[in-house]
């Protein structure tokens, strides 16, 4: 699950907190201590796999094929690694809504996250990759007082700054398409659809895809938190529930 710096906070506040409710179990130690590939490494044609949900609770590893790395394409010192993927699940599916933040590997190390798509309708899956490095920094910014954050947040829901958008399309050279973020599902539940359809808008234009989901209590299966694995994000809890959704990329300590 990949958002911008502003977005990305929250959402790993939200996460860890999550964890240490219950929400799952971390993986053992020997499990989850993995190093870091270095992006300036990286050369056409390496090879790597990654992890994601496609159908259950199951990850399946399909590979990804390193293209070149897009300089600055995020933003200022924010690279994105150009990719296409391969196996009989992606280039049936391409790359869907919940595949943000699905992880890579590469010589047994964790290069990053899938966080962009060239589009639903191409023949290729291509993919944008995210630096692990660059997650980790914005993991590791100060972060306000939880008062503060709520009430940032609700001023920039109802008149957005454009610091606090979400990235938009990346061009890429040689192609007609841009890349864009993959949009994170943000499932209602017990809200009358038409409510839905029509705050969809707002939520779409900030990078989250509104789901209209049924009721009924979880699967009760638990497993651990270990890359690859899908994870949702209560935001609202009771008659209504309100979840994000997303792939669970790096785990270190008792942070996800």
């Amino acid at each position: 699950m990949i958002l911008s710096k502003r977005w990305y906070l929250p959402a790993l506040f939200s996460l860890t907190t999550a964890v240490a409710a219950g929400g799952g179990q971390i993986s053992p130690p020997g499990e989850r201590e993995m190093p870091l590939f270095d992006p300036a490494q990286l050369r056409p044609g390496m090879v790597g796999t990654a992890r994601t949900v496609f159908q259950g609770y199951e990850p399946e590893e399909f590979q990804v094929e390193i293209l070149g790395v897009l300089k600055n394409a995020i933003g200022p010192q924010q690279d994105m690694i150009l990719s296409r993927l391969h196996g009989a699940n992606v280039e049936r599916t391409g790359v869907v809504l919940g595949m943000s933040g699905s992880p890579v590997m590469l010589d047994g190390k964790v290069l990053g996250a899938v966080s962009y798509s060239l589009g639903t309708f191409e023949k290729e899956a291509i993919a944008g990759i995210t630096p692990i490095g660059d997650m980790m920094r914005a993991a590791q910014m100060p972060r306000a007082p939880a008062s503060e954050t709520a009430a940032t947040m609700l001023k920039e829901w109802v008149n957005p700054s454009p610091a606090a958008a979400p990235p938009g399309a990346v061009p890429v050279p040689g192609m007609a398409a841009s890349l864009l973020p993959i949009a994170t599902p943000l499932v209602f539940a017990g809200f009358p659809e038409s409510l839905v359809r029509e705050v969809s808008p707002l939520f779409r234009s900030r990078g989250l895809e509104p789901v209209v989901g049924g009721g009924g209590q979880a699967s009760g299966v638990d497993y651990p938190l270990s890359p690859g694995v899908a994870i949702s994000v209560p935001l609202v809890r009771g008659d209504l529930s309100l979840a994000a959704t997303g792939t669970v990329t790096h785990v270190e300590g008792n942070k996800i």
